[in-house]
């Protein structure tokens, strides 16, 4: 008998994204949130951002995120 293994899993992912002000507030249940200047990538992780949430001004250009599990 193999030993038994245990994981989390999580369905989709759900980002969601808020205002505060001039602030944007994502908010995300686990994983790397992701971001970048094209739709198509390439992505890095965003510094200094961990589950649930990250606030950033929302000012400059266009930017697109997602979270990696």
């Amino acid at each position: 008998k193999g030993a038994a293994q245990s994981f989390d899993v999580y369905g989709p992912v759900r980002v969601n994204v808020a205002t505060a002000g001039t602030d944007l507030v994502l908010a995300w249940q686990a994983g790397t949130p992701l971001q970048s200047t094209n739709a198509a990538g390439p992505y890095t992780a965003v510094p200094g951002a961990t589950a649930p949430s990250y606030r950033t001004a929302a000012t400059g250009s266009s930017k697109f995120f997602r979270v990696q599990l």
